[in-house]
């Protein structure tokens, strides 16, 4: 019989707090169950405060057999924890068969967690659930009063569309104390541009959540309008210090209107401390001077995080570049700075010497992350142009630069770097 491996770790949930131990449950419960007696479960169990849950292995490939078992061991087992537990992360991955009744008695389990703060689901490749079973798991979301954080993952999942996000957003309407919301929508075939403008419309129900993150990925049916939806509700969502948005692989043209609609709901965020965008492969038409949107950026001068992500960018590289120069200056507080441009044909000496225009003037940036990989057009000239800026950033500490497959860049340019910033601690790729 394949060993058991019960992992416990220490985490202190408030800061006087008495240590409890966390217990990740990382093997089949039904190998657990048969191997460990029931009431030694529930003093093992006894005091946790934190439970992780990696079911699948438990419930992976029951497609043509019967999970009633399945889902009865894991509700005994629920039921022999604590309600005090502040933390659940449920994975259900894979799962082939989850009917409603699953689903409402699981909610009824989840009930008596009265006191939890973070929960976490993971349905992803999940085949069978339907709009009725997420309905029906969500319902009793209003019962968990001390609710903040909030995590699903529906990669994958078939079922997931407007119907079954509306339903998911109304009983998540009903936790008022939820400040940070969590999902993953990657590879949902039926996820399209209608269902994407319900959930931008039920965001604004949530006025207090501080941390935002959404997730597209290879989404074919999402449509711009769809997404410019999106970008003009998230000015509803003022109090957010945390954003992380990806778009990648879309395959989506999206115009000056998206962008300015997007920057402006950013520019309503004045906490805003931690900024992910990741615009892969999307086409992009923007203009520059006074109407670029990317400029309005420098009104985020809480910021201290900065992550954009434009891979396979197609379109307006230069107002984009313009933009992120004009701004750099005003984000003051800035620390961390990662862009990458992996295989931009637009990207040349010209567009890193704009860029490091921006840099030059930064006072608080620590570390600086730039990815180049397969950007063809570029020469030795442009690391020219980063010595010469980052020699002027008395606070960097650390840089990372990916230059791979960049044949106009000499091997030397490792040297180089190293030689000219001495203070700073150079990785390159």
């Amino acid at each position: 019989m394949e060993p058991i491996t019960n992992q416990s770790i220490a985490e202190s949930s408030q800061q006087h707090e008495k240590i409890r131990p966390q217990i990740s449950l990382y093997k089949s419960i039904r190998v657990l169950y048969r191997v460990i007696p029931y009431f030694i479960l529930m003093k093992l169990f006894k005091n946790t405060s934190t439970i992780k849950m990696n079911l699948t292995p438990f419930f992976a490939n029951t497609h043509y057999t019967p999970a009633f078992s399945h889902f009865k061991l894991l509700f005994k087992v629920l039921d022999s924890w604590k309600s005090s537990s502040k933390n659940l992360a449920l994975d259900f991955s894979r799962c082939g068969v989850f009917e409603i009744r699953y689903a409402k008695k699981l909610s009824q389990r989840l009930q008596k967690f009265i006191a939890l703060e973070s929960l976490s689901f993971n349905f992803s490749y999940s085949s069978s659930l339907t709009p009725k079973c997420i309905d029906a798991l969500s319902f009793n979301f209003s019962k968990q009063k001390s609710l903040k954080k909030l995590h699903f993952n529906w990669s994958q999942c078939a079922y997931m569309n407007q119907e079954s996000i509306a339903k998911l957003l109304r009983n998540i309407k009903r936790s008022n104390s939820l400040s940070h919301l969590n999902m993953d929508f990657s590879e949902c075939p039926n996820f399209d541009g209608i269902a994407l403008q319900v959930l931008s419309n039920n965001l604004t129900n949530h006025k207090n959540l501080q941390a935002l993150i959404l997730r597209f990925h290879l989404d074919q049916k999402l449509d711009p309008q769809g997404l410019k939806s999106l970008a003009k509700n998230l000015k509803h969502l003022s109090k957010l210090t945390r954003l992380n948005l990806k778009f990648s692989k879309l395959y989506k043209t999206l115009d000056q209107g998206f962008y300015r609609e997007f920057f402006k709901s950013l520019k309503a965020m004045k906490n805003l401390q931690d900024l992910s965008l990741d615009l892969s492969c999307l086409q992009t038409t923007i203009k520059g001077g006074e109407e670029n949107p990317f400029g309005m950026l420098q009104e985020n001068t809480q910021l201290r995080n900065l992550k954009i992500i434009l891979d396979y960018f197609v379109g307006s590289l230069e107002p984009v570049i313009d933009g992120l120069s004009q701004s750099f200056p005003k984000l003051e507080k800035l620390e961390y700075i990662e862009l990458q441009f992996c295989q931009v044909r637009d990207l040349n000496d010209s567009s890193i010497k704009s860029l490091c225009e921006g840099l030059i003037q930064m006072k608080s940036l620590k570390e600086l992350n730039l990815g180049f990989p397969q950007c063809r057009e570029l020469t030795d000239a442009s690391i020219e142009s980063l010595i010469i800026a980052l020699k002027e950033v008395k606070s960097l500490e650390k840089l990372t630069l990916n230059i791979q497959l960049v044949n106009g860049i000499s091997r030397t340019a490792d040297r180089k770097l190293r030689n000219n910033l001495k203070d700073i601690e150079v990785k390159i790729r």
